[in-house]
């Protein structure tokens, strides 16, 4: 008698399990969907991001002239890769109002040495 009953809850657990198993799919012939197939269409694709955040240099370079002065001629845009030593500017010198300053003195004691210098000129061709 016990083995009979052994023998029946054994059918009725398998039973059970093969009943559970066809419930949720997981017996029988049903074959899972695989990848799903998209029609490929050209346009534009248009993706926006917002990032909140700061921007850090990796290298700050800062980059300024020896001259003070006007920019005649750019050799490079912004933007444009430059290698070391390359020239970026042609700038036309602009004095410094000091210069300018230092620049009309000298310009007039030229002008009086020249006007002496006539004057001896001309005293010693009277003398000849």
């Amino acid at each position: 008698m016990k083995r009979r009953t052994i023998s029946i809850s054994a059918a009725v657990v398998v039973v059970l399990s093969l009943g559970a198993m066809a419930a949720t799919g997981k017996l029988g012939g049903k074959k899972k969907d695989g990848p799903k197939a998209v029609a490929v269409a050209r346009g534009s694709l248009v993706d926006k991001a917002l990032a909140v955040g700061t921007i850090e240099p990796r290298v700050e370079v800062s980059v300024k002239s020896i001259l003070a002065g006007v920019v005649r001629k750019r050799f490079a845009a912004v933007g444009d890769f430059v290698k070391r030593g390359q020239p970026l500017l042609e700038i036309s010198p602009n004095p410094t109002p000091l210069e300018m300053v230092e620049l009309r003195r000298n310009v007039e004691l030229r002008e009086i040495e020249l006007k002496n210098l006539e004057r001896e000129l001309a005293r010693q061709q009277e003398l000849r």
